[in-house]
């Protein structure tokens, strides 16, 4: 049966799987067409995520379906080369010290470092809270709805 994998990152590809098919064997065969190996990898159906151990008929797949990959970097592809900080921390310094100068300009820098730590722990529990569709949801909405 073909199904459509998708990458939370986006993209998709068909690949044609066996009912009898492992999990574990689908993620092989992504790594061949992605390059993401599969234990930076975790599949999901329906809201779901897929066992390695699970069939493809046991975990509900079907001819048509749509399996949503979401991917972990890995230590080797995630680290920045400075200080083992990862790449996505400097990009986030790089937002919030942008946040900062245009507080600046508005507030006291006492102020602006209130607003900065509030605005950081509003979007950690958000962020812990959004589920796959959510994620889609407010990158297709271009940030503006949740």
């Amino acid at each position: 049966m073909k199904i459509t994998v998708k990458k939370l990152q986006g993209g998709e590809c068909n690949i044609e799987v066996r009912g009898d098919m492992l999990v574990s064997e689908l993620k092989g065969s992504l790594e061949g067409l992605l390059g993401v190996p599969p234990s930076a990898q975790t599949l999901v159906l329906a809201g779901k995520t897929l066992t390695d151990s699970t069939s493809m008929e046991a975990a509900g797949v079907k001819e048509g379906s749509k399996l949503h990959l979401m991917t972990r970097r890995t230590d080797t592809a995630h680290k920045n080369m400075t200080n083992g900080r990862t790449v996505s921390d400097a990009s986030s310094d790089e937002l919030f010290t942008s946040l900062s100068k245009i507080l600046n300009k508005h507030v006291s820098p006492q102020q602006s470092a209130k607003i900065l730590e509030e605005f950081k722990k509003k979007c950690a529990e958000m962020s812990s809270s959004m589920n796959l569709e959510d994620i889609q949801k407010f990158v297709n909405s271009d940030f503006t709805e949740f």
